[in-house]
C-alpha cells in the first residue's frame, strides 16, 4: 500500500514500513493463542510471573535490537528484539501455569455447547470492540503525527513521552492488580465489600497518580535533555497537562471493574469505541494546528468527556441493580489536581530549566506540602473523602465540620 503518501513517509524509508507492518502482524498472530496463559495467571492474581515475564522481555528485545545494530540492519533489528521478546515471554507464561497447575487437565475438559460457545463469542466481540478503541488512542497517535506533522514530532513524541508512559503503567497497577480481585469478592457475593474497596483504591489510585504527576512536571525535560544531548527541545506545559492526564487515567480504570464483576460490557465497548473515534476526530486538525500539544489536549477531553458521560452511565446502571451509590468524582479530581497546580506554577516561577539538584530539591518540597497537607486531612477524614466519592454534595472541609461539631452522619 502507498504508505509514503498516507503517512507522509519518504519513499526510501517506506520498505522498512511495510517489512515492520507485516512483521508485526504475523508475530501478533503467532502469539495470540499464547494469551490464555496469560488470563488464567490474572485469574488467579499471580502478577509476579506476568511482570518476571514482562522484565525478562524487555531485557532480551533491548538485546536483540542492541545485536541487530551491531550486525548493521538497521531499523529491522527492532524485529529481532520482538521476536526474542515473543518467544521468552510466551515461555515464561506457559512455565508458569504448567508449574502452577493453572491450566485444565485433561479430565476436565468437555464437549462445547452451543450456549457456552454463544457466550463466549459475545464476551469475545465486546472485548475486541474494547480493544479497538484503545487502539485508536494510542496506537494512531504515531500515525497521525506523521500525516499531519511530519515525523520529526513523531520523534520528539516518542522520546518525550517515555517517562509519561512509564509513570502511567506504574500508576495504573493499582487499578489493574486489584481487578480479579474485585471480581472474585463480587462473584462470591459479597458486593458491598467489593463495591468498599473499590472506593478506596479511587482514592489510593488518583493519589499516586498527583504524587507521579508532579514527578513528571519536574524531572521530564531535565530527562529529555539529558537522552537527547540537548538537541531537542521539549515544551515544559506539555509536562502539565500530561500530568493531568495521569490523574484520569490513575483512577478511572478502577472504576470500570464493575463491568468486569457483572461481566456487562455493553455500554463499556461503546465508551471505549466513542473515546477512540473522537480522539481522531479532534486529534487531526489540533495536530494540524498545534502539533503534539493538540494531540494531548485532544486525548485529555476525549478521556474526560468519555469519563463523565459513559462511565457515568455505567455506574448508574451498576447502583441500579445493587443499591449503591458511586459517582464519577470529579471533586476528588479536582481536588488531586491542586498538588500539579502547585508543581507547576513552583516550576515556571524559578525556571523553566534547572539542574537536576534543583528538580530534586523541589520534588521533595513538594512531597512534603503533599505530606503535611493532604494526607493527614485525608486520614482523619477518609470516612467522608470516600463519601465524596459516592456523591456531589458540600465542600469536603464543611462536611468535615459538620461531622465534628453537629455528629451529622451521611445517609
Amino acid at each position: 500500500f502507498p504508505s509514503h503518501d498516507i503517512f507522509r513517509i519518504s519513499p526510501a524509508l517506506s520498505q522498512d514500513f511495510r517489512f515492520l507492518i507485516i512483521a508485526q502482524a504475523v508475530i501478533s498472530g503467532l502469539l495470540m493463542p499464547f494469551r490464555v496463559f496469560t488470563f488464567a495467571l490474572v485469574a488467579y492474581g499471580r502478577f509476579d510471573w506476568i511482570n518476571l515475564s514482562g522484565v525478562l522481555g524487555q531485557v532480551f528485545s533491548l538485546a536483540g535490537f542492541a545485536w541487530g545494530t551491531q550486525q548493521g540492519w538497521g531499523i529491522r533489528s527492532y524485529l529481532v528484539g520482538t521476536s526474542l521478546e515473543t518467544v521468552l515471554a510466551a515461555s515464561v507464561l506457559w512455565a508458569a501455569n504448567h508449574r502452577l497447575g493453572l491450566a485444565p487437565a485433561k479430565t476436565e475438559w468437555s464437549w462445547p455447547s452451543r450456549e457456552i460457545f454463544r457466550k463466549i463469542i459475545r464476551y469475545g466481540r465486546d472485548m475486541f470492540m474494547v480493544l479497538i478503541g484503545g487502539r485508536l488512542v494510542y496506537g494512531s497517535q504515531a500515525l497521525l503525527l506523521a500525516r499531519f506533522a511530519g515525523l520529526e514530532q513523531v520523534a520528539i513524541w516518542s522520546i518525550g513521552s517515555k517517562m509519561f508512559i512509564f509513570l502511567r503503567e506504574l500508576s495504573a497497577q493499582v487499578g489493574q492488580a486489584s481487578g480479579p480481585l474485585l471480581i472474585e469478592l463480587y462473584q462470591q457475593g459479597d458486593s458491598q465489600k467489593a463495591v468498599k474497596m473499590m472506593r478506596h483504591l479511587v482514592a489510593a489510585g488518583g493519589a499516586l497518580s498527583a504524587v507521579f504527576g508532579s514527578v513528571l512536571i519536574f524531572w521530564n525535560g531535565t530527562f529529555v535533555q539529558v537522552w537527547t544531548h540537548g538537541k531537542i527541545k521539549w515544551d515544559p506545559e506539555l509536562d502539565f497537562f500530561l500530568a493531568l492526564l495521569l490523574l484520569l487515567l490513575g483512577c478511572l480504570p478502577v472504576l470500570i471493574h464493575v463491568t468486569g464483576m457483572t461481566k456487562n460490557l455493553k455500554r463499556f465497548r461503546w465508551a471505549s469505541l466513542s473515546e477512540g473515534s473522537l480522539f481522531i476526530v479532534l486529534a487531526s486538525p489540533a495536530i494540524f494546528g498545534f502539533g503534539i500539544f493538540g494531540m494531548v489536549l485532544s486525548q485529555l477531553l476525549c478521556a474526560l468527556l468519555v469519563g463523565w458521560f459513559f462511565i457515568g452511565l455505567i455506574l448508574k446502571d451498576f447502583n441500579r441493580a445493587h443499591g449503591t451509590f458511586i459517582r464519577f468524582p470529579l471533586g476528588a479530581l479536582l481536588l488531586w489536581t491542586t498538588p500539579l497546580f502547585f508543581a507547576f506554577a513552583l516550576k515556571s516561577w524559578i525556571s523553566p530549566e534547572f539542574s537536576p539538584g534543583s528538580a530534586l530539591g523541589l520534588t521533595c518540597f513538594v512531597w512534603l506540602i503533599i505530606l503535611i497537607f493532604f494526607i493527614p486531612s485525608f486520614l482523619k477524614i477518609q470516612p467522608h473523602f470516600i463519601s465524596r466519592l459516592e456523591r456531589p454534595g458540600a465542600s469536603l472541609f464543611l462536611r468535615n465540620l459538620r461531622s465534628r461539631f453537629f455528629k451529622a452522619k451521611d445517609p
